[in-house]
């Protein structure tokens, strides 16, 4: 069985609404970044000026391509969203709150809604 992009959107919205646990915020940060990764790279893969390889460099490759389209808000966007699954992942010693998963969880609606208001990107 194969996964596709929106079960990273599933597990993401389950772990956020169960966030009582910091393990359960971090790990729905991590799969809300996925799940936005992935819909990018699925959705834009045939697009002209996309470049992915299926690698780990696919992930500052969804930048670039916002930034050849010139869609810097939405490039700007998944920066943050990488920024905060690296927090989540690796920075330990801090305190992921239910304020941030709040902000994430905004941060993800708002790039959904670029996402699909984008008139150069058929999502």
């Amino acid at each position: 069985m194969s996964v596709e992009y929106f079960d990273f959107h599933d597990q993401y919205e389950t772990l956020k609404d169960d966030a009582e646990s910091e393990i359960n915020r971090r790990t729905a940060i991590n799969r809300g970044y996925y799940y936005s990764f992935h819909r990018v790279r699925e959705e834009c893969r045939d697009d002209p000026a996309s470049d992915f390889s299926n690698g780990s460099g696919d992930h500052t490759e969804v930048i670039r391509f916002f930034k050849r389209r010139n869609l810097y808000d939405l490039a700007d966007l998944f920066e943050n969203l990488q920024a905060e699954r690296k927090k989540a992942d690796y920075e330990l010693h801090k305190t992921i709150s239910q304020e941030k998963l709040e902000k994430f969880r905004l941060d993800i609606i708002e790039f959904e809604e670029e996402l699909s208001n984008c008139p150069t990107i058929d999502a």
